[in-house]
């Protein structure tokens, strides 16, 4: 195998904590009251746009609850399509705040000249707030699936990104909590995988790989893993 010359991070449940589900579903529970439908109908509603949400085919979250809301038959005024988004919006601003230990295993990677990488699967505003968080700077690329139009675990994300990072894809370390079988995508493109083992009760997850060619019970053992400068790296600001 060759060495490591870049790590790849999923972003939810990896680097920030995996979504409460009692969080995420309070949010459209209050968003269902704030636009007068059935909470049952919204949600089946929601979770059925989930792709063209997180593929960017509904580009932003008023684009979302207009299109759940035309499904039902319904059509509220923008003033209130807005009202509706503000529970949702003040989750995912909190569900993007770092875990204690993502900072410091970013700077150490960046200082031993490891090419750092982004992969989110992740509705349009994701990519706004992230550009605007304490994590950003660290990351020579990012993918977020609402830009690019594509989800993990698609293998041409993986590929690409090894190609941004100007690495062969065997030469990446994937670490992801295996969300969405993304650590089958990588694997698949001939990346090392790592579980992260580790999150809060109640996260919200499905489609979850269980397994890795490694495990961690906490993000600073991927440094571990990655001990050494890689050949021909040059430490990283």
């Amino acid at each position: 195998m060759p060495p490591f010359r870049a790590c790849i991070f999923d972003l939810f449940g990896t680097l920030v904590p995996t979504t409460l589900a009692g969080n995420y579903l309070g949010s459209l529970q209050e968003m269902a009251r704030t636009v007068g439908l059935p909470e049952g109908d919204l949600l089946r509603e929601w979770h059925a746009t989930y792709a063209e949400r997180n593929q960017g085919t509904l580009p932003t979250l008023e684009a979302n609850v207009r299109e759940v809301c035309r499904r039902l038959g319904v059509t509220p005024p923008e003033e209130v399509v807005a009202l509706s988004l503000e529970p949702f919006r003040r989750m995912t601003i909190e569900a993007l705040r770092p875990k204690a230990e993502s900072e410091e295993v970013l700077a150490t990677l960046r200082l031993r000249g490891y090419r750092l990488g982004l992969i989110s699967n992740c509705n349009p505003e994701v990519p706004r707030l992230f550009r605007q968080g304490p994590l950003a700077l660290y990351f020579d690329g990012t993918m977020f699936s609402s830009e690019v139009g594509r989800m993990k675990p698609e293998p041409s994300l993986y590929r690409e990104m090894a190609q941004r990072l100007e690495v062969d894809p065997t030469q990446c370390l994937y670490v992801g909590d295996g969300h969405e079988r993304e650590l089958a995508g990588a694997s698949g493109v001939g990346m090392t995988t790592v579980l992260v083992a580790y999150n809060l009760p109640g996260g919200f997850v499905w489609g979850r790989d269980e397994r890795g060619d490694h495990s961690v019970a906490d993000l600073r053992e991927v440094l571990v893993l990655l001990p050494a400068r890689p050949p021909g790296a040059t430490p990283g600001p």
